[in-house]
């Protein structure tokens, strides 16, 4: 399998609470990414419950998690990831991106020390926002390699 079609079936998990990004985020990924099922969290709460039903339930965990740093704190978006990258986590090899508003020193070093595959800042102009989705396409779809399991 060539790496332009490696996972044009990928699962993405969007996590993100305003519902403006989500809309947003959700039009750009069908646009570009259009072979991708996406599954939507709006919290920390939310979106653990339902990686812990995809275990329980045998279904197919996301290839990849788009994560808002800021849900509505900080310390959501870093309970997420600090969760998932336990050692004990059934979750540990599900790449995450950050994807946020904020480009301050603090919020980039504690996600890459706890265990963030990527931080993204949200660019605020629509073409540098389409742009983004393009490349995260070419990078995470065309040229990473993503795991696939099933719990």
């Amino acid at each position: 399998m060539n790496n332009r079609s490696r996972h044009n079936h990928a699962r993405v998990l969007l996590v993100e609470d305003n519902i403006d990004q989500s809309l947003n985020i959700q039009m750009l990924i069908q646009r570009f990414m259009p072979n991708v099922t996406l599954i939507r969290t709006a919290s920390a709460s939310e979106t653990l419950t339902y990686l812990r039903e995809c275990v329980t339930n045998f279904l197919e965990l996301p290839n990849l998690i788009l994560l808002d740093l800021y849900l509505p704190s900080r310390k959501d978006g870093l309970q997420i990831i600090q969760a998932l990258k336990a050692t004990e986590s059934a979750y540990k090899q599900i790449p995450i991106v950050v994807l946020s508003h904020s480009d301050y020193q603090e919020d980039i070093l504690a996600m890459y020390q706890a265990g963030c595959a990527s931080y993204l800042v949200k660019p605020v102009i629509d073409s540098q926002f389409e742009e983004l989705f393009k490349l995260l396409r070419l990078y995470w779809l065309e040229t990473a390699a993503l795991p696939h399991r099933s719990p």
